[in-house]
């Protein structure tokens, strides 16, 4: 949003230049320009290098394989499997459990790269995580979050 002289105005910069143009809009002395901050996110946590919230791109997407390198990759590189756990009311507790094998996508099998959304956790074992039974492990998980979530008013 450009606010000039007492005027507001709403831009969409972003259309403008990601093909290569220029924006229509100089700015001039005294403009104030708001830009919203993007609140679409997914969390990765547990055994990242980098734990924590990564921006889905606006007016793009974010894949499993982005986030998790977005976050630094596993730090224990022999990992061959994560979990996906996406918020959805039809599955017990809210949250739908998904084990994703990392070990199938490096072998070429391009669906284990889920698109993510809003909301969604990748839960990456770290070494002290047991090696079977990821999805029984995820309910756990699961209650862990479902805990914080209410602990924090939400």
């Amino acid at each position: 949003m450009l606010q000039r002289g007492g005027e507001s105005r709403t831009l969409n910069v972003f259309d403008e230049v990601k093909n290569g143009g220029k924006p229509t809009v100089v700015l001039q002395n005294g403009d104030t320009v708001f830009v919203p901050e993007n609140p679409s996110r997914v969390t990765v946590i547990n055994g990242a290098v980098k734990p924590g919230p990564i921006p889905i791109p606006e007016n793009g997407r974010l894949t499993l394989i982005q986030a998790l390198n977005a976050a630094g990759g596993p730090r224990d590189r022999g990992i061959k499997e994560v979990g996906l756990l996406r918020p959805n009311a039809t599955f017990p507790g809210g949250v739908e459990r998904r084990v994703v094998s990392l070990r199938k996508f490096y072998a070429g099998d391009l669906s284990q790269d889920v698109v993510l959304r809003s909301g969604d956790f990748i839960y990456v074992p770290d070494a002290k995580a047991p090696r079977t039974n990821l999805f029984g492990y995820l309910g756990q998980v699961v209650g862990t979050l479902t805990g914080f979530r209410y602990l924090a008013g939400g």
